[in-house]
């Protein structure tokens, strides 16, 4: 692959999204900075929506709009819907103590396989990876 690629995680996604976020500012530098293939796969995209209504919840913000700019976002980048090998990912999850959960674990996988960088906030799976 001649274009970098990088894979974008739950949290980055969250603090690129939400002005609230302590990466919020970070997030934004990074995304104008790199150049290349922005993706993320179906886990993530679940991970993040769930995340995202938390907290929109927890602070009395939903709306309508919330769908609309996930969805935005979403549409700007490739999703990877294909389905990681199970036993991949067990096998990641169990070299990393159970430091990662499932999603983290998937991403190290992808990243892997297409020889990609992660980026993300998450200190245990910048530790991992």
């Amino acid at each position: 692959m001649n274009e970098n690629f990088y894979l974008l995680d739950t949290s980055f996604i969250v603090a690129f999204l939400s002005s609230k976020d302590v990466h919020h500012k970070r997030a934004l530098e990074l995304f104008e900075q790199t150049e290349g293939i922005f993706a993320s796969n179906f886990l993530v995209f679940q991970e993040t929506v769930t995340v995202i209504c938390r907290r929109a919840r927890e602070q009395n913000m939903l709306s309508s709009n919330l769908f609309r700019i996930i969805n935005d976002f979403f549409n700007t980048i490739m999703i990877i819907n294909e389905i990681p090998p199970k036993e991949e990912i067990l096998k990641i999850m169990e070299n990393s103590q159970c430091l990662l959960s499932f999603t983290d674990a998937s991403l190290i996988y992808y990243s892997d396989k297409l020889k990609a960088e992660i980026l993300t906030f998450d200190s245990s799976l910048l530790s991992i990876k």
